[in-house]
């Protein structure tokens, strides 16, 4: 099997993605991709997912075009009730859509693509998380903690926002912004490769 590293493009300008995928890839390159993430007038959600996704890595890959080499980009939304949450614009912004979310339950949707010159996988996976019931006051002190402007339904599961979180279904790194054990599963499966090649060999 061939070694995951250093063939591994990350194209996503997302620090959370970085350190997720690093847990199991030793070298990876980031290249952020310039593409289009509007939703098109009735374009159904996990279409669009999918979409922006492979837009991502396809725009990479065609400033790329090295063989071998592997990219993966993903897209994840927050969706309450059909409604899509998106990063606060501001503070006010992250107060409503806390309050919102305060005792209830939303999905979190990541599409992930993978592409190589012979291969292309695209998924989307879904997570359901329960938030606690929270008071006013409690928002306004974690938005003080100031991780919230950059995340979708803003808060982040893996940082203070963890205290706001009753319980999870499904992939937690998919909350964060990568489904791990999915993307792992479609390297070895589909392309090929395997992780923690250097690890093992030092054993």
């Amino acid at each position: 099997m061939k070694s995951l590293n250093p063939k591994i493009i990350l194209a996503s300008s997302s620090p959370r993605r970085k350190e997720l995928l690093e847990r199991v890839v030793s070298s990876i390159r980031v290249i952020t991709p310039n593409v289009d993430e509007s939703r098109r007038p009735g374009e159904a959600l996990a279409p669009f997912l999918r979409r922006v996704s492979l837009e991502k890595a396809r725009s990479v890959y065609e400033n790329v075009k090295t063989d071998p080499v592997v990219i993966i980009a993903a897209d994840t939304v927050v969706v309450y009730r059909n409604q899509v949450l998106g990063k606060p614009k501001g503070h006010s912004d992250a107060l409503k859509t806390l309050k919102l979310l305060s005792g209830k339950t939303h999905r979190v949707l990541t599409s992930y693509s993978i592409i190589s010159q012979k291969k292309k996988v695209t998924r989307v996976i879904t997570s359901r998380v329960w938030m606690r019931s929270y008071s006013l006051r409690e928002i306004r002190g974690y938005l003080l903690q100031n991780e919230s402007m950059d995340k979708a339904g803003a808060y982040g599961i893996q940082g203070a926002g963890a205290a706001l979180v009753a319980r999870v279904e499904g992939s937690y790194t998919n909350i964060v912004g990568l489904p791990l054990a999915e993307v792992v599963q479609d390297l070895q499966k589909n392309f090929g490769m395997s992780i923690w090649t250097r690890k093992i060999r030092e054993i």
